[in-house]
């Protein structure tokens, strides 16, 4: 049996930022089942990495937004933007363009590269490519175990993402998991409509760039929208609904599309989304992305549906509001942003956003126990928020 201070479970940005934050004095492993690129299907179509416990896509993340650090830590801006600083050096000035009304997006994304690179970096930590079956604790030792292995630390962090963390937590019947999950909704809410040069302004860096975002409520549920140029062929609603789905895919297969398309408009789009240019006049779409606990269900397999239903209601709520006028079902996609996956758990189980848990010898490093993510990506707010978890226990 091997011993270890800290052990990971999961190789994806928030065992990354993980990485990032644990001091150097410590012994650490991380045990993944592999940093694959191997895809599953949902049943929209959308490419979910269901069975990997983190690090399958070859870009995790390329959208920055502050908004659920905010919520969690409403006095760590700056602690939020020291964090963003570290991963793109981005100048001082610029930092002060982070709030809640603005989402960032970085020329380079963050990807399975910085983790083998930080992983490198450090001396004292050991990778296991293994599959975690499940987690215990005895004698004042917690244990994950594979198939084959037993792996010992005094603290055990599992970040394998909203659905392989649930999974765990049930196969070690530590809790129970959700029938419903969380996840959230993307889709065009108005088609063709008239902007001005304020509500399409980007703001520019070496680094990437800045657009400014509304963010609002329906109900409970958090939301955020903002312009996207509407251009020559693609001011089509159905020329849009052929296309929902290519920003789940991967890189490849995004480029191939695009030049397959023959659509000027698509093109555009792809440009502007990507580094901010907009290259059009001031028709645009207004795109948005909302929080949903009540569409995607789960069977004993792990395997997720759709329950149409409950996302007629959704979209006949939305299309009261002005934001969401042209929405119609077929044109939504899901998010792949799975949260709210974990019903309930052990006391013994902590979460790493929450201060009293932190003693724990189990955090949950995970959206699997968010009940609200907010309506922008919440990826880097999570980073964030375990770097600053991890830096309030080993800095006292």
């Amino acid at each position: 049996m091997i011993h270890f201070d800290i052990l990971i479970i999961g190789s994806g940005p928030i065992a990354l930022s993980c990485l990032y934050a644990l001091p150097s004095n410590l012994k650490i492993a991380v045990v993944t089942d592999g940093l694959t690129e191997k895809y599953t299907l949902d049943s929209l179509g959308d490419k979910a990495f269901i069975n990997s416990f983190g690090g399958g896509l070859d870009h995790w993340h390329g959208l920055i937004s502050p908004e659920l650090f905010l919520e969690l830590e409403p006095n760590g801006l700056d602690f939020f933007k020291s964090y963003f600083e570290r991963i793109y050096p981005i100048k001082s000035d610029h930092l002060n363009q982070i709030n809640k009304k603005s989402i960032f997006i970085p020329n380079s994304k963050i990807c399975t590269e910085h983790f083998k690179e930080e992983f490198n970096k450090k001396k004292n930590i050991t990778l296991f490519v293994d599959k975690i079956t499940s987690v215990k604790e005895k004698n004042n030792l917690v244990f994950a175990l594979s198939n084959t292995q037993t792996y010992s630390a005094k603290k055990i962090i599992i970040a394998a993402g909203a659905i392989g963390t649930a999974k765990l937590i049930k196969q070690s019947y530590l809790g129970e998991v959700n029938s419903y999950i969380g996840n959230h909704l993307n889709a065009y809410g108005e088609y063709n409509i008239q902007i001005n040069s304020n509500e399409r302004v980007t703001k520019k860096t070496k680094l990437g760039h800045f657009k400014n975002v509304h963010t609002g409520n329906v109900k409970d549920q958090k939301y955020m929208t903002y312009v996207r140029p509407a251009l020559l062929d693609f001011k089509n609603p159905k020329k849009l609904i052929k296309f929902k789905t290519i920003y789940s895919r991967s890189v490849q297969q995004i480029y191939s599309t695009i030049l397959k398309s023959s659509s000027p408009g698509l093109v555009v789009e792809a440009i502007y989304n990507r580094f901010g240019f907009w290259m059009a006049p001031n028709n645009a779409n207004r795109y948005f992305q909302i929080e949903s606990n009540n569409i995607y269900y789960i069977n004993e397999n792990f395997e997720i549906f759709v329950d149409k239903k409950n996302m007629s209601e959704q979209v006949k709520l939305l299309k009261k509001m002005e934001s969401f006028s042209d929405l119609e079902s077929d044109s939504i996609v899901s998010g792949i942003h799975y949260y709210n996956t974990i019903k309930e758990y052990d006391s013994s189980v902590g979460s790493l956003f929450e201060t009293k848990d932190l003693n724990k010898k189990f955090l949950i490093a995970d959206a699997s126990i968010l009940k609200s993510i907010g309506g922008s990506h919440h990826t880097f707010s999570i980073m964030a928020l375990a770097a600053n978890s991890l830096r309030k226990i080993y800095d006292n």
